[in-house]
């Protein structure tokens, strides 16, 4: 019998392979399965750093605790002061400010000032020697290590772009490398509220900087006690305290996909993405959305204080 034309044999299949017609469908079914689980994959990565971020913020708020509860209920000290330009401060939640002997192997008379990592990355001597000044500070003993003030986004960042001096300064030319490259304090990437310190308020006078702060039953569950601090300029990260009254030296945005270029920006206007966690004052931190943080802030100008963020003694009215 003889076989029909349209009905192939064995051999004549297996020699000819597939048409491109079918390597275009395979290819746009690959593609869209990407689509659909790329997206996916990223929100599981995204879910599992903003876990490690809030296990970070409890370890700080609850080592912060323990502090107050050893120190008569006082909070730790937010630091206070420029490092890289000499100026130490008291010993803070982040570091000691004078070594005093307590680290054996450096000299008794090292300062924090003389190991800030202005231009200096973690490969440096001074980083390694900045870490220890961490150990040895108010929540060194409870901490123990740096990397638990350490955004996970933070670190994952850190290296995009030229890390170098003419991509450090804020402005269209900053990549976060560049902000990263001059960072004087490069062990955390929070920062303690100055209201804690009683630097920033609207009643009373600023204490001086001697190490004094309030205690913790002078502050509301809610009131924010530390965030992930905006990375938009290296000078943010000249110690690990801020002023909540600044737009620019409060609330990272990086938990937004980076989305806009928000480095680029020096006072980020309310509409932009993203967010930062923040550790409150009853121990427990969360995601912030930054809208939310800039209308806090602009709650000075409203007369609209206290809030969560402008806290403390020195905002009581």
């Amino acid at each position: 019998m003889r076989t029909p034309r349209f009905l192939k044999t064995q051999g004549e299949r297996e020699g000819q392979g597939f048409t491109l017609i079918e390597l275009l469908v395979v290819i746009a079914i690959i593609a869209i399965l990407a689509s659909l689980l790329l997206p996916a994959l990223a929100r599981a990565k995204d879910k599992a750093t903003m876990a490690v971020d809030l296990g970070n913020v409890k370890q700080i708020a609850l080592a912060s605790h323990m502090y107050g509860s050893d120190n008569r209920d006082n909070v730790p000290h937010p630091t206070w002061g420029s490092i890289n330009a000499g100026e130490n401060g008291p010993d803070g939640w982040a570091y000691a400010a004078a070594n005093n002997g307590r680290i054996p192997d450096l000299p008794a008379n090292a300062t924090i000032s003389a190991n800030h990592c202005y231009q200096r990355l973690e490969n440096s001597s001074y980083f390694t020697n900045q870490a220890k000044f961490f150990r040895a500070g108010q929540l060194g003993p409870m901490l123990s290590d740096y990397h638990a003030a350490w955004c996970p986004k933070d670190v994952a960042t850190r290296t995009k772009g030229a890390q170098s001096a003419a991509t450090m300064n804020p402005g269209p030319n900053a990549t976060l490398g560049g902000l990263w490259f001059g960072r004087p304090v490069k062990v955390t990437s929070y920062c303690f509220n100055g209201t804690i310190g009683g630097y920033v308020g609207r009643v009373g006078s600023a204490f001086p900087v001697n190490g004094m702060t309030f205690k913790f039953t002078d502050f509301k569950a809610m009131d924010w006690m530390f965030w992930e601090q905006n990375e938009s300029d290296w000078f943010f990260f000249n110690d690990a305290g801020n002023n909540p009254e600044t737009a620019g030296e409060v609330l990272s945005l990086r938990h937004s996909g980076l989305a806009g270029k928000y480095w680029n920006v020096s006072s980020p206007p309310r509409n932009l993405p993203g967010g930062g966690v923040v550790g409150m004052f009853d121990g427990h931190g969360e995601l912030m959305k930054w809208f939310k943080c800039y209308d806090l802030i602009r709650a000075k100008d409203l007369d609209q204080w206290p809030n969560d963020l402008l806290n403390g003694p020195r905002y009581r009215r």
